[in-house]
């Protein structure tokens, strides 16, 4: 077996243990693999929860709508913690292959799901009424292009900006580089974390002043590449953890705050950016590689990761089934049975159809 061939088979390999973000460094433990199959989890089941817990956009001040925002502020991590898997995987995709195996890998593992999907949704949202039936080429793109097939999508139109950029940002993948990436983080936590709060003080700054390339999500893909490489002292860590609990509580009350004030749910500190729901990702990220997992685990650990994608393409559709047929349906028990149920059952889906030659490939 040559030394390309050689490569090839670990990368194949290491591609089937994780699924939103799969291909590892190959030079990583088996530890390592564990913890982001455990991200990959969480993160999964933490983008469900909040799909089934829209009642936090309709603000009412009542028991349900704070249970909704208790598991919004827990799990807000999800959507981040997804990016930074992207840089603790792909920020090294230099010693494994080449830049156009790299472009061909992605597009087969997230592209064509995605494509297929996305005509999935169309057919499914037209024929339930929600969509007109798009007329000529043109306006099909312009459905597509737009992302209003499937609002939750919108993650996958960011994950391909930054595959496309990635034979230049991976670059910066190297520890000669570190100083670097460090000033790159702290604009990134600064300009798109602790700037936007200061509407709280009525103060505004032009939109003339910006930072080239700290718009996007790229920060918390550089952010993963990061944590996954270095390596934090003890009461550093304690110290991160302390920043994420303490994060997550500020998001639970000052949304609330800001939001009886206005009269409607105030997302200020819900957005993707934040420093709450940025901090709270960095600890979760932080505390998972720390984690000791037993060798047992690896197997269901794996079985599950390899899952989520297909687990969010698919959530949408028992989520909308559910609210169509139940739309006042908002207890606290309800969201907690429709979020186990919407992740269990299309667990289940995927898990069967993962093993049918012929169409596994639609959720690989």
């Amino acid at each position: 077996m040559t030394e390309r061939e050689k490569k090839d088979k670990i990368a194949s390999v290491m591609e089937k243990g994780n699924s939103m973000e799969p291909i590892l460094n190959q030079r990583d433990s088996g530890k390592r693999l564990l913890y982001i199959d455990f991200l990959n989890i969480a993160a999964c089941f933490g983008v469900v929860a909040m799909h089934c817990t829209g009642k936090v956009f309709v603000f009412d001040a009542s028991k349900e709508w704070f249970f909704s925002m208790l598991l919004q502020a827990v799990f807000h991590f999800s959507i981040p913690v997804f990016f930074m898997i992207s840089g603790a995987t792909l920020m090294n995709y230099r010693e494994k292959y080449s830049t156009k195996e790299f472009l061909k890998r992605r597009f087969l593992r997230a592209g064509v799901p995605f494509l297929l999907w996305s005509g999935v949704m169309l057919i499914y949202k037209i024929a339930i009424g929600e969509l007109q039936a798009p007329i000529g080429p043109r306006s099909f793109l312009n459905l597509f292009l737009n992302n209003e097939i499937q609002n939750i999508y919108w993650f996958f139109y960011a994950i391909f900006g930054i595959y496309a950029a990635m034979p230049l940002l991976s670059l910066l993948a190297r520890n000669d580089h570190r100083k670097a990436v460090e000033w790159y983080l702290l604009l990134f936590f600064l300009f798109r974390a602790v700037v936007p709060l200061l509407r709280l003080a009525g103060i505004r700054i032009t939109g003339y002043f910006e930072i080239p390339g700290i718009a996007g999500y790229f920060g918390y893909v550089l952010m993963g590449w990061y944590l996954s490489t270095v390596s934090l002292k003890k009461h550093m860590r304690l110290l991160l953890y302390a920043c994420g609990i303490f994060s997550a509580g500020l998001m639970f009350f000052g949304t609330y705050y800001l939001s009886a004030r206005a009269g409607t749910t105030d997302s200020l500190l819900m957005d993707y950016t934040s420093v709450c729901t940025m901090l709270l990702a960095c600890a979760v990220f932080v505390f998972a590689k720390h984690l000791e997992f037993k060798e047992s685990w690896a197997g269901i650990l794996r079985l599950f990761s390899a899952a989520s994608l297909g687990i969010y393409l698919l959530q949408m559709i028992p989520i909308n089934e559910i609210y169509r047929h139940a739309p006042e349906a908002c207890s606290i028990p309800f969201m907690i049975g429709e979020t186990l149920c919407v992740y269990g059952g299309c667990f289940a889906v995927v898990a069967v159809i993962q093993k049918i030659p012929g169409i596994r490939k639609i959720f690989p």
